[in-house]
């Protein structure tokens, strides 16, 4: 038989025919892994902004995360705040050149897994040294503006999407399993939730000043303030309405992954991908790239990014069924 008859046949069979055009279409955990390489990548470019090469880096970004924070965590951020102020461009120089590697060895497949670890052990160290456990022990940390912090949601990130040869009922569950993914998720959205509901956060105010329109539009465009002044008018005087009103809604989210229905659990991950784009255009304005200190695009794209590690992949609800009934009988 003829190569032409070979394709005919497959054609009318809708069998794939080997040659061009019959590879397989790339999984969606590899493309979470380049989303996650082009986010690092996103990073490595920000941190070569004029702004990150003074001595402002330090003193107006890095030191004010100790405002709040104990001496444990306060006295490390300093100590690394004073090194980038007395070093500002060979520091940040290798700032940009570490995230820059990481973006591309992820890429790059050879080198994946060693630059998923390697991009745990670097958010790691940022989270503590430079954003300060995300404000987690301040008492004043906010979902809506950043809190936990994206280095603890890359971290999380690199631990749901390392590399592996298993396949599971959705992304995150390929490498630590369905259930532990599960508990991962539930956590990381709760905590979110008890965030949310903190006294700040339910006080007057809190929400309105919380707003890009309220105290962080210095150097934003005139349509972005505008936008973000007509949801802050909205809001005004119903800040503790408002908590309770996301809380429950990130509770909801929190409980999605258990839910029994297919249907009912890609609502909920629709749900957090919504949440994430809301946080990032109202509470983080974009990152901040408008101001030119903006080091990361903050957590609003990685919680799309979480949503989507968690989506359901058809064919393998007897694999999920399976887990489930072992963690029930352990």
């Amino acid at each position: 038989m003829t190569q032409t008859q070979i394709s005919a046949s497959g054609a009318r069979s809708g069998t794939p025919v080997p040659g061009r055009g019959s590879a397989a279409p790339m999984p969606l955990r590899t493309r979470l892994q380049l989303a996650l390489a082009g986010l690092w990548l996103l990073d490595g470019l920000l941190q070569l902004q004029p702004y990150m090469f003074t001595k402002n880096f330090a003193v107006q970004t890095i030191l004010p995360v100790t405002d709040g924070n104990p001496g444990w965590i306060a006295t490390p951020v300093t100590w690394s705040a004073k090194i980038i102020e007395n070093h500002a461009v060979a520091t940040d120089t290798a700032f940009a050149l570490i995230q820059v590697l990481l973006g591309l060895g992820i890429a790059y497949r050879p080198t994946r897994r060693h630059a998923i670890y390697c991009s745990a052990v670097w958010a790691a160290f940022v989270w503590y040294f430079g954003e300060g456990l995300g404000g987690l022990f301040t008492g004043q940390a906010n979902p809506l503006t950043g809190a936990p912090g994206s280095a603890s949601v890359y971290l999380l990130a690199a631990i749901l999407l390392w590399p592996t040869r298993r396949t599971g009922p959705f992304p995150a569950a390929a490498w630590i399993g369905a259930r532990a993914a599960r508990i991962v998720w539930s956590a990381f959205w709760t905590g979110l939730a008890a965030l949310t509901l903190l006294p700040t956060n339910r006080a007057a105010g809190a929400f309105t000043d919380a707003l890009t329109g309220g105290m962080m539009s210095t150097g934003e465009p005139s349509w972005f303030t505008t936008m973000t002044d007509h949801a802050n008018r909205l809001i005004i005087g119903h800040d503790l309405t408002v908590a309770i009103v996301l809380a429950v809604l990130l509770g909801l989210i929190a409980v999605s992954v258990w839910l029994p229905r297919r249907e009912l659990v890609q609502a909920g991950l629709i749900a957090a991908a919504v949440v994430g784009a809301v946080y990032w255009v109202f509470g983080q304005a974009f990152g901040m790239p408008f101001m030119g200190m903006a080091t990361d695009p903050n957590t609003g794209p990685l919680m799309v990014l979480l949503a989507a590690a968690y989506w359901p992949v058809r064919g393998h609800d007897a694999v999920d069924a399976a887990e489930a009934a072992k963690g029930a009988a352990a």
